[in-house]
């Protein structure tokens, strides 16, 4: 038997290779051809030369692949697109650097030609890299568009699938579109959610490793920044376009949370896009995080009584007690502060005091509001003074449950005790003397101990 050349054989088992490993979809008809072991051969020796880093006979071996069988494997389209990148990179010549890059695109167009229904990178995959490309290489307004179009048919065609390297210059080449007057605000914004949403998904799929949790997180950051950046945003054009967004997609939860998160990130939270947004969020999917913002929202609107109602709903879905505690002390502010109901406030202040108590902070706004109350608490001077004492009691108590407080309390505590009633006062009262047992009356009804201004 005739025994087989050796380069006869590295050839065949270089097809063998490339047929059953990633690089595969060798065309059926190939491997019969009289002409496919000269295209192995020379694949063979491109991928000879490209793997020792010599770009300029890797070049004139791969494209005599390229032309003479374009159905041979998909690596060769692969490989092109890195040749090419390398020789685009290192091109100082303007004009030839802008031939090389028409090359890279028709190697794109090329590939979906031949490989466009491959399994793991169809059509849709190599429209994204192409438009990554073209944004990259080119700032003519024509390639934008066809970057733009390429990169909005991968990511609505590939969705979760689509990589993260992609979502950056989609939202890019749509930012650019739109300073261009070729799309809308509103479609850019739709742009903007879909990318963030993808990455959303992306990083809570299950088993995520952390470098691609990094990637995601990376990407985000970016796209982001590009928003942030933009013409858009820069001219005051973002809370209109986001209005006309939420009008035509009430319904959509995911949507409406992105919403509220940008314009956190933004710092544009003082307008009526926000809280319309919380508003519709909170109705479909109730939570403490947006009823609590809404009821913030709500006292700088000046409706009272609204952000009492969204203070209760936060409350009833809170099911952190040092968060519930601080809804019901910013409740019981909304009553003193804005409805002068001293014992209402008293009524949602200890009730923060009850599940969270270690907490000083109910106990000084106690304090507070009976000394604000004051000159409603008797007729008599004495009377009025003695409301001191039972505020001071108050002060006292934050500091000894809470040593945090202690600073502030031992400063209110100072500040107060100059209203006491004098010594002498207490002594020319025949109803009272330094040491007894007083109750303070009113709305207070408070037990505590009467004692003399101090000298």
């Amino acid at each position: 038997m005739m025994k087989m050349p050796r380069y006869i054989s590295l050839i065949l088992l270089f097809l063998f290779t490339y047929n059953t490993g990633i690089y595969g979809s060798i065309s059926k008809n190939m491997i019969t051809d009289e002409d496919s072991l000269e295209c192995a051969k020379r694949a063979y020796l491109y991928k000879s030369f490209l793997d020792m880093g010599n770009y300029p006979d890797a070049l004139n071996a791969w494209r005599w692949v390229y032309e003479e069988c374009p159905e041979l494997y998909l690596s060769v389209y692969q490989d092109g697109a890195r040749i090419f990148k390398h020789l685009i990179t290192g091109e100082k010549d303007e004009n030839v650097k802008d031939r090389l890059v028409d090359t890279l695109i028709m190697i794109y167009d090329k590939r979906i030609e031949y490989f466009g229904d491959h399994e793991k990178y169809p059509e849709c995959y190599i429209l994204g890299i192409k438009g990554k490309d073209l944004l990259l290489y080119k700032d003519d307004p024509e390639s934008i568009r066809q970057a733009y179009e390429c990169l909005k048919k991968s990511v609505d065609c590939r969705k979760d699938k689509t990589d993260v390297a992609i979502l950056d210059p989609f939202v890019r080449a749509a930012i650019k579109m739109n300073e261009k007057g070729n799309i809308s605000d509103e479609e850019l914004l739709i742009d903007y959610f879909l990318a963030i949403e993808i990455l959303d998904n992306k990083q809570s799929k299950p088993g995520v490793k952390e470098k691609e949790l990094s990637r995601i997180r990376m990407s985000r950051e970016i796209i982001e920044r590009s928003l942030k950046n933009s013409s858009l945003v820069k001219n005051k054009k973002l809370l209109p376009a986001l209005e006309l967004l939420i009008s035509r997609s009430a319904g959509n939860i995911i949507l409406l949370n992105n919403i509220v998160i940008l314009l956190n990130k933004l710092e544009e939270t003082d307008n009526n896009t926000y809280f319309k947004a919380l508003e519709i969020i909170q109705k479909e999917k109730p939570s403490a995080i947006s009823a609590h913002s809404l009821a913030v929202m709500s006292i700088k609107k000046g409706d009272h009584k609204k952000a009492v109602k969204y203070y209760k709903q936060a409350i009833d879905f809170q099911k952190d007690n040092n968060e519930k505690a601080k809804y019901y002390l910013e409740m019981a502010s909304i009553y003193f502060q804005y409805y002068k109901n001293y014992s209402k406030a008293r009524e949602y202040a200890l009730k923060a005091a009850a599940i969270r108590t270690n907490w000083g902070d109910p106990y000084i706004f106690i304090g507070r509001i009976y000394a604000a109350s004051s000159q409603e608490c008797g007729k008599e001077v004495f009377e009025q003074q003695a409301v001191y004492w039972v505020a001071v009691d108050k002060f006292e108590k934050a500091k000894t449950i809470d040593p945090s407080v202690a600073g502030k309390a031992d400063e209110l505590i100072n500040s107060h005790v100059k209203h006491f009633p004098l010594k002498q006062d207490i002594f020319f009262n025949p109803e009272v003397e330094e040491g007894d047992p007083y109750t303070v009356g009113c709305w207070i009804n408070e037990k505590t101990t009467a004692r003399g201004r101090p000298e």
